[in-house]
């Protein structure tokens, strides 16, 4: 039992639902080729998707190419907000990166295990980080989804060469333009 409001529901997804929540995205609640059931859950998977997208776009990192055997090798979310930490101090969230970390790992848990919350969790979560996702307005009232996180171009360099000096042997990381940035470089 996971608390008084939880009482008659399970603390975990099987494998079987998810795949039945993946048929709803994929072919919509009402099409023949799904069952009707709800799955509250699944949105969790899709906002993990959002945040790592959401921050890898913005900093454009994504992934060491390995020259050896032409491959890819991922930068792990975990890295790129280490980075973050470490290179942006001035940069501005729309949420704050601390909570942007939580949400992130607090995702993993469903993704890794079926692991669930309340039902209400995943649609506050999916509010919470909305204008990190969407961006917002500026003091000056203009609105792009790239306002969600403003960043001094001088720190949004840093991190690329954060990712640059940390490549192996064989390992290059592709540097891009600031104006490739998915964020508001200022």
């Amino acid at each position: 039992m996971s608390g008084v409001y939880g009482v008659w529901s399970s603390g975990f997804d099987m494998p079987f639902e998810i795949y039945k929540a993946a048929e709803q995205v994929t072919y919509g609640k009402f099409s023949l080729l799904t069952h009707i059931d709800r799955a509250p859950f699944v949105g969790i998977a899709l906002l993990r998707v959002a945040i790592e997208t959401r921050l890898r776009e913005a900093f454009h990192v994504h992934a060491y190419e390995d020259s050896r055997n032409h491959s890819i090798q991922p930068i792990s979310i975990s890295e790129l907000l280490e980075a973050i930490g470490l290179h942006c101090p001035s940069a501005v969230f729309a949420v704050d990166r601390h909570d942007i970390a939580k949400i992130y790992r607090w995702t993993n848990f469903y993704l890794h295990a079926g692991r669930r919350d309340f039902s209400w969790t995943p649609g506050f979560a999916l509010q919470y980080v909305r204008t990190f996702i969407s961006g917002r307005p500026k003091p000056d009232k203009s609105w792009s989804i790239n306002n969600g996180i403003l960043v001094p171009r001088t720190e949004w360099e840093a991190v690329q060469q954060h990712f640059v000096t940390r490549a192996r042997p064989g390992q290059t990381f592709p540097v891009a333009p600031a104006e490739a940035a998915a964020c508001a470089i200022v």
